[in-house]
């Protein structure tokens, strides 16, 4: 939806990119990889450009007069790119309000340059663990997708002090959850099926709750009991 409307606006119009997300969720469940996944579906090279939040400067990101910073380089180099924020609550301040610019402006200018370099092809996406148990206990709450993303977004922004304009700019808000059993079976069933297939062999049943009760089972020396 958000490629459509970006393809009816005229290259250079101060838009703002592609789409602005902010993924939660605990350590390990996969937040990364969803970016990965969405840059293959957007982008024919499917790369993915991380910056680690905690470490981050403004001037490592815009620059000098005399160089380029690491993130005009990368948009100047490919304007159609996914640039993944890890860990934004850790962010500064400074940091934070530029990346709201980005969101909001959809362009930067390096010090000293006179032209703007446009982020309006690009994915940009945010990710953090905080505010997670906060979350879970909002996700048992009867409400409709809108409520509960504006909710959740007031809910982020208390527990992380993440700037409002770049909170305000999110396109979409996804939460994680750690897969249940029966889902790692479930995926396990699929691999099993597509590798299958790779070979040209026909797996006609798998059933997800054998695999699930059989990892109970998984004994480190001897294997499945």
């Amino acid at each position: 939806e958000n490629q459509r409307l970006r393809t009816s606006r005229r290259a250079g119009s101060g838009k703002g990119p592609l789409a602005s997300l902010l993924l939660v969720g605990n350590e390990g469940v996969g937040k990364r990889y969803l970016t990965q996944v969405i840059a293959k579906l957007l982008y024919k090279d499917g790369g993915v450009e991380v910056f680690e939040c905690d470490r981050l400067t403004v001037s490592q990101l815009l620059g000098t007069k005399d160089a380029p910073g690491q993130l005009l380089e990368v948009v100047s180099n490919e304007s159609h790119c996914l640039l993944c924020f890890e860990r934004i609550d850790a962010a500064s301040a400074d940091v934070q309000r530029l990346l709201g610019q980005v969101a909001t402006a959809g362009k930067l200018r390096a010090p000293g340059s006179d032209r703007d370099v446009s982020f309006e092809n690009a994915v940009v996406v945010l990710t953090t663990s905080k505010s997670a148990g906060a979350l879970a206990e909002l996700d048992d709450q009867q409400l409709s997708q809108a409520a509960w993303q504006q909710r959740a977004i007031q809910v982020i922004g208390d527990e992380t002090q993440v700037d409002p304009q770049l909170l305000g700019a999110v396109t979409d808000l996804f939460f994680f959850v750690a897969p249940s059993d029966r889902v790692k079976a479930e995926v396990i069933a699929l691999l099993m099926k597509d590798e299958c297939s790779a070979h040209q062999i026909r797996l006609s049943q798998v059933a997800p709750s054998i695999i699930a009760t059989q990892v109970y089972q998984l004994d480190e020396t001897s294997g499945f009991g």
